[in-house]
């Protein structure tokens, strides 16, 4: 869970200064230096959490570097919010599957369990497409809208109720 809550913030402060880089927004003509030094600082931090031996954080990891590279795109920063999705919803379904272990899966078992779970939204992320999802109320929006009454199956802000199945 700490991880989580380490790599959520890291990948916040990331994706929030790289926004900022976008130099149609009147604030980037002044703040794009210090925008691109947080940008660092939360890769630095984003590569102690997360290795690059690992196809979906190198994948990610990878991301960050061309963001930085290359500058503010809408199409990257879309990316770059599906990756973010992707990785902290990966990692709290295996939270989950591991709670729900007994007798304990294996290694092995409980990874396919997490493929399998977030597949799709995996699709979406590398795609570029994230934001124009499923839950979007107008396929042409930018922003992602939940139904009220529903959440996706990778959200990770909640936590698993006792004796309860995702």
């Amino acid at each position: 869970m700490e991880w989580i809550r380490q790599a959520r913030e890291a990948l916040l402060i990331f994706a929030k200064s790289y926004r900022q880089t976008d130099l149609k927004l009147p604030q980037a003509q002044n703040n794009k230096q210090k925008q691109i030094e947080l940008m660092e600082d939360a890769q630095a931090r984003l590569e102690t959490l997360m290795r690059r031996d690992t196809v979906e954080y190198r994948e990610i990891l990878e991301h960050i570097d061309h963001c930085i590279k290359t500058g503010y795109a809408e199409h990257d920063y879309d990316k770059l919010i599906g990756l973010s999705t992707y990785i902290l919803a990966r990692a709290w379904q295996r939270v989950k599957i591991d709670a729900e272990a007994f007798p304990m899966r294996s290694n092995e078992e409980a990874n396919r369990e997490v493929d399998k779970r977030t597949e799709e939204l995996h699709g979406r992320a590398v795609s570029g497409h994230y934001l124009e999802s499923k839950y979007s109320s107008d396929s042409n929006s930018k922003t992602q809208r939940l139904p009220d009454d529903k959440s996706p199956d990778d959200d990770i802000t909640s936590k698993p109720q006792p004796g309860s199945t995702p």
